[in-house]
């Protein structure tokens, strides 16, 4: 497998409610060949989990109402995280 066909299936969540940090992440993600969705805070990824289906997520430990690490548990997920 090619290193195109390696990020082609990944798409990744991006939880922060820093609006920069989220378009950092955003744009460094797509630079790599990554699908990125972007949510601003714990529930807004529960949403976004449930319209976007991550394979991945990038989690701040610092965000508003539910916290992003508090959803991702509540959806059973799975997938590599990141944290900041």
């Amino acid at each position: 497998m090619d290193g195109d066909d390696a990020t082609s299936d990944v798409k990744v969540l991006v939880v922060d409610d820093e609006r920069a940090v989220r378009a950092s992440l955003d744009r460094a993600l797509r630079l790599s060949g990554h699908e990125v969705a972007v949510a601003t805070d714990g529930l807004d990824a529960l949403h976004a989990v449930v319209d976007e289906r991550p394979t991945r997520w990038c989690l701040t430990s610092h965000c508003r109402g539910p916290t992003a690490w508090r959803s991702r548990a509540a959806c059973g997920a799975t997938a590599a995280t990141c944290r900041s």
